[in-house]
């Protein structure tokens, strides 16, 4: 939980991985995936009000949804959860052209942390990170030192020093 991972502790575990000398050896992943097909139309229904919207073209946010609810359920050592609002035509009537997905945190406190355009990734960061893996794979298994992700991790822990993203 959230409240457990305080932001010292949070901080700390950053310095550690900054500190950390980087693997050596790296994989290099897979290069040959092709494409999936882009659906013609998506039916999207809302997790926070039920409502379904009819998309004619699905945004790519739509296109990974799956993945990043899977993920998140996975992800147990924050209390944390997704908002889709932007993709709901009831939730929003003002609905933004290209609809993010938002990281909402929880802290013991109640407070909250919102950051968006959240993508299957940073649930995969979050993930290494709270493991204390010091390698981070990509979606093609790709691996790169965890530490040269610090930035994204800090913005999506709520340690960045600029201002966390706003609805």
């Amino acid at each position: 939980m959230f409240k457990a991972w305080t932001r010292a502790r949070l901080e700390a575990r950053l310095r550690a991985l900054a500190s950390r000398e980087p693997p050596s050896v790296l994989q290099m992943g897979a290069m040959c995936y092709s494409p999936r097909p882009i659906p013609t139309h998506v039916d999207y229904v809302c997790s926070h009000c039920g409502a379904k919207t009819l998309y004619a073209v699905a945004p790519p946010t739509l296109q990974y949804l799956q993945t990043c609810r899977r993920m998140l359920k996975e992800l147990k050592a924050l209390k944390a959860e997704l908002d889709e609002r932007e993709l709901c035509a009831s939730c929003r009537p003002d609905q933004p052209a290209d609809p993010r997905l938002w990281l909402v945190l929880r802290d013991g406190d109640g407070r909250e942390l919102r950051t968006g355009d959240i993508v299957p990734n940073d649930l995969r960061l979050l993930s290494e990170f709270l493991s204390g893996e010091s390698v981070h794979r990509n979606m093609h298994d790709a691996e790169t030192p965890l530490r040269d992700h610090a930035a994204r991790l800090r913005t999506l822990l709520g340690l960045a020093s600029a201002t966390s993203n706003k609805e």
